[in-house]
């Protein structure tokens, strides 16, 4: 979600494409790990529309180009909140009610990045209040080594943003907003595989290998089995 859209190909012509519409806002949070949760969130730019500026060529590419399709549905502005650190577990974005859900991990005693709750107390739990209409998700790699639990955290994770996005937000967000995620495409050219990310993409779906589901009601998935680029100068 952290990869920037100076890193796609023709980034500047994106950018271009991205300013003739004139409804879309965008905003990015600063990485802000935290041992409790923040009343304020930390910002690295402020509310602005798509530009040639390193604010824009900083921003998530998903998010801007997510925006970019948006902008072809809707009529009114709206904005898109960047609040992403690569590499990072699920569990550090997850809050402590979320994460006694399910199974626990033993605790990193240093504060870092990936921590268990730190960037949801220093860069989620800030932002509960404003209204929002969905979140997009790019994430899981982080967690190959223990798929057994990802499915049960990304459904607590899920739960526990809707239900408190719309508590803070006085009912204005709804509780059931629409949340999508990526698939993870395959990252290494072989056969094979059997263990790690083939079994991150079950659990990404909670167990049915579809979306939405019982257990992830509105709930959408962007496939990305087929999008693989194993040349990528950024691992990515």
């Amino acid at each position: 979600m952290e990869y920037f859209v100076s890193w796609m190909r023709n980034f500047s012509t994106i950018i271009t494409t991205a300013m003739q519409s004139n409804n879309q806002r965008i905003l990015h949070l600063s990485h802000n790990p935290l041992n409790a949760s923040a009343r304020e969130p930390t910002i690295s730019s402020t509310w602005q529309a798509p530009g040639h500026d390193w604010q824009t060529e900083k921003f998530s590419a998903v998010c801007l180009i997510f925006a970019m399709e948006l902008s072809k549905h809707l009529h009114q502005p709206f904005g898109m909140v960047e609040t992403s650190v690569g590499g990072t577990p699920i569990h550090a974005w997850s809050s402590p009610a979320a994460l006694h859900a399910c199974p626990q991990q033993k605790k990193k005693r240093a504060l870092n990045e990936k921590r268990p709750s730190v960037l949801y107390n220093g860069m989620i739990a800030p932002i509960l209040p404003m209204t929002i209409f969905g979140a997009i998700w790019y994430q899981g790699e982080a967690d190959w080594a223990t798929p057994h639990l990802y499915a049960c955290q990304f459904e607590a994770m899920i739960s526990d943003w809707r239900a408190k996005f719309h508590q803070a937000s006085k009912n204005q967000t709804s509780v059931m907003f629409p949340f999508g995620f990526v698939q993870l495409a395959p990252h290494r050219n072989v056969t094979g595989a059997h263990f790690g990310w083939p079994d991150i993409r079950w659990a990404q779906t909670g167990g049915y290998g579809y979306v939405p589901n019982p257990a992830l009601k509105t709930v959408f998935m962007a496939v990305a089995m087929d999008l693989p680029d194993y040349a990528s100068p950024y691992g990515k």
